[in-house]
């Protein structure tokens, strides 16, 4: 991803450690935020599913097995389309698994 998003890879980078650049892009977001709303804490893992050629999946990737169903990418809308996904998971899985 870095060497093919250089841009990107950076900015998300510089964003991490400068906390002013954080704000910034989060007022883009949420106009009243404040530096003193912001406190110091973990960085979260946002996992990436990227196709063998190097081009991230953009969507929900679901994979099924004979007797498995995987979610391998859920992009960051997954808290507000949870119920919509579980909808198509239980669409997917048989009434009466053998």
């Amino acid at each position: 991803m870095l060497l093919r998003f250089p841009e990107a890879s950076f900015h998300e980078l510089r964003r991490s450690f400068r906390p002013a650049v954080f704000l910034r892009d989060l007022k883009a977001l949420v106009p009243s935020v404040e530096r003193a709303d912001l406190w110091p804490g973990g960085s979260g893992v946002r996992a990436q599913a990227v196709r063998p050629d190097g081009v991230p999946v953009d969507d929900f990737l679901l994979v099924e097995g004979p007797r498995s169903l995987h979610v391998l990418n859920a992009p960051s809308p997954a808290a507000t389309s949870g119920l919509a996904i579980a909808e198509e998971l239980l669409r997917r899985i048989p009434p009466n698994p053998p």
